[in-house]
């Protein structure tokens, strides 16, 4: 991160106490781009991300701590307001009876236990109602669809659970079906079917699968019906495009910067004119973190009583440099063409 350039500059000396305030913090990530890409995993999964505060101060000495939570153990608590969030790792009824969950406020309302712990939890959300939603929701099918594709070659692959054959056999008489099934369970059988499926495979796990049914006694012949597993390239490889496609426009993402090959090739100017494009979704993810972020830091500072809570912070585009030292060389190039 860095001080924002929209604000009015300050001085190296009092930027490098901000930086020492901010990481003074207690944080389980190894940093604070760590600790943003996290935020972002939430945001990207449901549209939610939950940042725990905790301030203390014993025998006169401060700290904080800022925790990223996993969407899954919040939920709001109907108390007639909504102000009010429990945490808890699981949600079954056997564990929250012997292990009630914390009661933390929602930001801006902070709770203070009167022994030196002062809490709350910065709630940002996409959309109005109590949780948000994922911006990528528009593609939620094709992502679904893309699951359980792949899921169902894996199973295919590893354990053909589609059958081979159904065999439909005509009902016997009951006399003789009876006498058959006793001769079966002299071997170990349930019944004359399970005898026949089992000689069907012959012991060998790769023999094919097959349903066997009956009709009533007196019916038609026998009939056998072959499956066939889809295994065409084209289908697959078609669903895959028109997935794909989908969830990279939701995520208002490129292919391109995420490694897929493209049939028109790549070069450093092609690749920075794609960033170029994508800046302002860059841009939009960073302003997602920045916000609770930033509150979080402006009511940690109150309470340290350091006077840092006029400051915020910005993430840096991560090739801010590489596109200004891009554009400062076109303009020149232009401003050359425009004097001759």
């Amino acid at each position: 991160f860095a001080i924002s350039e929209q604000l009015t500059p300050v001085s190296f000396e009092r930027q490098k106490e901000f930086i020492e305030f901010v990481n003074a913090i207690h944080k389980k990530e190894g940093d604070w781009n760590e600790f943003g890409e996290n935020c972002l995993t939430g945001w990207g999964c449901t549209g939610d991300i939950y940042i725990k505060v905790v301030m203390t101060e014993v025998a006169g000495q401060k700290s904080a701590a800022m925790y990223v939570l996993d969407n899954r153990t919040v939920r709001y608590v109907n108390d007639g307001n909504y102000n009010m969030l429990a945490v808890s790792p699981k949600w079954d009824t056997h564990y929250i009876m012997k292990y009630p969950p914390d009661y933390i406020p929602v930001y801006p309302f902070i709770s203070d236990d009167k022994k030196g712990t002062t809490q709350f939890i910065i709630h940002k959300k996409n959309g109005t109602g109590f949780y948000g939603r994922p911006t990528s929701i528009g593609s939620i099918t094709e992502q679904y669809t893309e699951y359980k594709e792949s899921i169902y070659r894996c199973t295919n692959a590893s354990h053909r659970f589609n059958p081979d054959v159904l065999m439909e056999i005509t009902g016997r008489d009951p006399k003789v079906r009876k006498q058959e099934n006793d001769e079966a369970e002299l071997s170990g059988f349930a019944n004359l079917e399970e005898q026949s499926n089992f000689r069907m495979a012959d012991g060998n796990p790769d023999a094919p699968s097959i349903i066997l049914t009956e009709r009533p006694f007196g019916g038609e012949p026998i009939k056998i019906h072959e499956f066939n597993v889809n295994t065409k390239d084209k289908y697959f490889q078609g669903s895959k495009k028109m997935n794909m496609d989908a969830i990279f426009l939701s995520h208002n993402w490129s292919q391109k910067l995420a490694g897929v090959p493209m049939a028109t090739g790549w070069s450093n100017e092609a690749f920075l004119d794609e960033l170029s494009i994508k800046e302002i979704t860059i841009r939009k993810a960073q302003n997602v973190v920045e916000q609770p972020l930033n509150d979080a830091f402006y009511e940690i500072a109150k309470f340290m009583g350091n006077g840092m809570e006029k400051y915020s912070v910005n993430y840096v585009h991560p090739f801010a440099n590489v596109l200004k030292q891009r554009k400062d060389a076109t303009e020149g190039i232009n401003t050359k063409a425009n004097n001759k």
